[in-house]
Parts: structure tokens; C-alpha cells; sequence
């Protein structure tokens, strides 16, 4: 019986049909971190521009 892992436990790394994330990947996560750290600092500011 064959169960978890989505069916890559078999598979190596030579294997073809196995996507390994590359330049775009890495640049798509780079950008959402961007995002993501740019809406923090953001509601931070906007936070502590009104306590006072």
C-alpha cells in the first residue's frame, strides 16, 4: 500500500517528469517576500502614527 508524500518518494533526481525550481521560481518568492515585507512595515506606520 502506497501512501503520502504525493508520489515523490520514487521518484530521483535525474528524473525528467520531477520539477526543480529554478531562476523563476526563486524571483516569483522574492517578490512575494518584497510584498510581504513592504504590507508590514506599512501597517506598522500606520499603527504607530496614531497612538500619540
Amino acid at each position: 500500500m502506497h501512501a503520502g508524500g504525493g508520489g515523490t518518494a520514487g521518484a530521483s533526481s535525474d528524473d525528467p517528469r520531477v520539477a526543480v525550481p529554478g531562476l523563476r521560481h526563486a524571483v516569483i518568492g522574492l517578490v512575494l517576500a518584497g510584498v510581504a515585507g513592504v504590507v508590514v512595515v506599512a501597517r506598522g506606520a500606520r499603527r504607530g502614527r496614531g497612538t500619540e
